[in-house]
């Protein structure tokens, strides 16, 4: 989460949790010692956003969870069942802030659905006398949408190059082990820069600390890191995709190196909270955002557009 983000959402509506089905405000909620993710990292999670009363992009959301929960040997019930614990929990939020459908429908929220391997203090999977692996724990906060200041559309993020520490084995997966994420963003912040952009040992930029990254080159190519063994296929990446191929445009996986930035006319960050917010420079070098600002409206477009073809109602 960058560090100068501004809380546009009413500050006086409370977190609400869910563990378990078990419901609580977030100050309350409590996991046992023994659970996995604590104890061993076990998990998953997706951030989901949550607009006009509705989930967006459902099913790309529990597309990338099923991939992630098979990878780290995490049983899952159904995309029905934690569709049903996300509504819930959404509604529990409008119930303990006496929020009004109407209120409802011009709110932003955001929902992390974390999915950890149950409890089992052991470094081995735990099992029921059948030989079955134990059910997971289903873990859901609902809260206000943290969006970012109007003046990253004005002046663009600035990105502090980090070298990418991370095992590829799991940069593909949404692991609930962000501590090489939360390092480069504070390193970043140190040095008076707004978030960290990761470089591979390619010298290849592929995504920042919570959000993927596109360009634009010099031909007007809109570009993308090659996601394979590189970054995290973004939810909201992955709907821009669609639209641009739906409106006739292409999108290229190409890489832009952390030693040749200038290749690059303009750069997005995008995420599923966010949309796309223009990045402004990357270590020294500086960009124009002006030229940009209808290129960016019309990609936060195509993308909503494809969003919006997933909604779940709440309500």
């Amino acid at each position: 989460m960058i560090h100068q983000d501004s809380d546009n959402a009413d500050k006086a509506l409370k977190a609400v949790v869910s563990i378990d089905g078990k419901i609580s405000s977030l100050a309350d909620a409590t996991i046992p010692f023994s659970d996995r993710g604590f104890l061993f990292g076990q998990g998953v999670f997706e951030t989901i956003l949550v607009s006009e009363n509705s989930i967006v992009a459902w099913n790309e959301h529990m597309a990338r969870l099923m991939r992630g929960c098979a990878r780290t040997m995490i049983a899952s019930p159904s995309p029905e069942v934690l569709k049903a614990a996300v509504v819930g929990v959404v509604k529990s939020f409008y119930s303990h802030n006496n929020i009004s459908i109407d209120v409802a429908k011009t709110l932003k929220l955001q929902v992390r659905l974390i999915l950890t391997g149950g409890n089992g203090p052991e470094l081995k999977l735990p099992r029921d006398p059948n030989g079955q692996q134990l059910p997971c724990r289903v873990s859901v906060l609902c809260r206000p949408a943290v969006v970012r200041s109007a003046k990253f559309d004005e002046k663009g993020l600035a990105l502090f190059p980090v070298f990418d520490s991370r095992s590829a084995q799991f940069i593909e997966t949404k692991s609930i082990n962000y501590l090489s994420n939360m390092m480069a963003l504070e390193e970043a912040s140190t040095q008076g820069f707004d978030d960290a952009i990761f470089f591979n040992d390619r010298n290849v930029f592929t995504e920042c600390t919570t959000s993927n990254f596109i360009w634009i080159n010099q031909n007007d190519r809109i570009c993308g890191a090659p996601i394979k063994n590189q970054c995290l296929p973004g939810t909201s990446l992955q709907c821009l995709v669609r639209g641009l191929v739906k409106s006739g445009h292409q999108f290229h996986e190409e890489a832009l190196s952390s030693l040749q930035p200038t290749l690059a006319k303009a750069c997005f960050a995008i995420s599923s909270v966010r949309g796309l917010t223009p990045v402004g420079r990357i270590g020294d070098l500086k960009f124009e955002l002006e030229d940009f600002q209808e290129t960016k409206d019309y990609l936060n477009g195509l993308m909503f557009a494809e969003q919006k073809n997933g909604l779940v109602p709440i309500l």
